[in-house]
């Protein structure tokens, strides 16, 4: 078994940052629009992990994805794991969007 991720949330003077922390190791930041986590999981058909964030509020914006090491967004999927191309960080109101990392 393994501790579940846990969200850390503080606000900035103009931009919402959240932490998803493992074990009291950060593994990913995201910077701007406030987002929730939809899921942090092992891709179905092929290695690699899935990040699904979602815009809660009705806001726009953008967001800056921060990864550990060598780890990187490589591309944007569609709810059902389908390439839909280059990690996209703009976010319209109530906008789910998921990359491969």
């Amino acid at each position: 078994n393994h501790s579940l991720p846990r969200i850390i949330k503080s606000h900035g003077a103009n931009a919402a940052v959240h932490h998803i922390d493992l074990i009291n190791q950060q593994l990913i930041e995201l910077k701007g629009l406030p987002l929730a986590l939809g899921a942090l999981k092992p891709l179905e058909d092929e290695p690699g992990l899935l990040l699904r964030c979602y815009e809660p509020q009705g806001a726009r914006g953008h967001v800056r994805l921060g990864l550990p090491g060598t780890w990187r967004a490589v591309r944007e999927l569609d709810l059902l794991e389908r390439p839909l191309g280059e990690p996209e960080m703009h976010f319209n109101p109530f906008q789910v969007r998921s990359w491969k990392l």
